[in-house]
């Protein structure tokens, strides 16, 4: 029989599902490459930040014993944040107070706290109180803002 030339060998019937298998196993990985390079690609474009939607609610503690001379200054420039009113609040706890504290808070629009205890005295018991307020009336499922 006369050798097999390479054109001969190129023709075979049995070679065309040999390329078809090869075929098929290189797909996955340039199906993966080609989707790699799109992330890549699609990952240089700049983003820009969503803006926010809301703006985030808290509250202003001011602790205060025996204030009645400098808790209006306090509160109204506490009213004046550049801030939106109705997403904050500014809470004075009146602790242990023998003057008006809390009335003066009260008249330039704080929401007061009155807290009588002797035996617990200072800013740290002050804080604690007015902060568990703040988170019960927080989590408050009726509570609307």
């Amino acid at each position: 029989p006369p050798p097999f030339s390479s054109a001969d060998f190129l023709t075979q019937a049995w070679l065309l599902p040999l390329h078809l298998l090869l075929a098929l196993l290189a797909l996955p990985a340039l199906l993966g490459g080609l989707y790699l390079g799109v992330l890549t690609l699609l990952s240089r474009r700049p983003r820009t930040p969503e803006p926010a939607r809301t703006q985030p609610l808290f509250d202003v503690i001011v602790p205060a014993h025996d204030e009645a001379a400098e808790i209006a200054a306090t509160v109204t420039s506490l009213r004046a944040l550049d801030w939106p009113a109705r997403r904050y609040r500014v809470i004075v706890v009146a602790d242990n107070c023998g003057d008006d504290t809390a009335a003066l808070a009260r008249a330039v629009g704080a929401e007061v706290l009155e807290r009588r205890d002797p035996t617990h005295l200072g800013k740290g018991y002050a804080l604690q109180y007015a902060m568990q307020a703040s988170l019960a009336r927080a989590t408050d499922a009726g509570r609307r803002r």
